[in-house]
């Protein structure tokens, strides 16, 4: 699990960030609205619509403040990473092959 968040990091990194007019003349209303030096950036609507689909974050780490975490149990990466792992095993149910697949894996058997 710990080997999926790092994997999902590099790869919303490789997938890069939305750079257009459309971006960029939003971005730059909001500093011009919210000023240089303003301190509201996260209020603002541009903000929040981009950092959802710019932003990525795995499912094996806590970001509550520490108290909050310490209050539920202080679990790091490798404890949230067991329980996420325990919890795709028993919930995932994959479909099932096609007969046309598993012929094909049998006669591949079948030749060893």
């Amino acid at each position: 699990m710990i080997d999926d968040a790092i994997y999902g990091m590099v790869y919303r990194v490789m997938c890069g960030t939305e750079i257009s007019d459309r971006t960029l003349t939003e971005a730059v209303e909001v500093i011009r609205r919210v000023g240089p030096l303003g301190s509201r950036y996260l209020t603002q609507e541009h903000t929040r619509r981009n950092l959802l689909a710019e932003h990525w974050i795995h499912k094996i780490s806590d970001r509550r403040r520490y108290e909050v975490w310490t209050k539920g149990g202080s679990k790091g990466a490798k404890e949230l990473g067991q329980e996420r792992a325990k919890k795709l095993l028993s919930e995932h149910r994959p479909a099932p092959l096609s007969p046309d697949v598993l012929g094909s894996i049998a006669a591949i058997a079948s030749r060893s």
